[in-house]
């Protein structure tokens, strides 16, 4: 692996921490109805009144799953 190789790796691995710590939130009100509330830490999810949103885990795990093809694609784009 070279350095090129590892630099990409590095930064993926950056951003999907990234993304950890700033996750996509919505707030679910009944069957069919979901309101994007933006990205927000981990630690302090947004507030709409009193009712406290959740974390996307769906649209996480696509963004993951992009940044991971990405790189993937990159580190064989970058191999010697």
């Amino acid at each position: 692996m070279n350095i090129i190789q590892r630099r990409i790796l590095k930064i993926s691995a950056a951003i999907i921490i990234l993304m950890l710590i700033f996750p996509p939130f919505a707030l679910y009100a009944g069957p069919g109805k979901k309101f994007n509330q933006g990205y927000s830490v981990i630690f302090d999810p947004p507030l709409v009144g009193d009712f406290e949103t959740s974390v996307e885990t769906p649209l996480l795990l696509t963004q993951i799953a992009g940044v991971s093809v990405a790189c993937c694609m990159l580190v064989f784009a970058f191999k010697e």
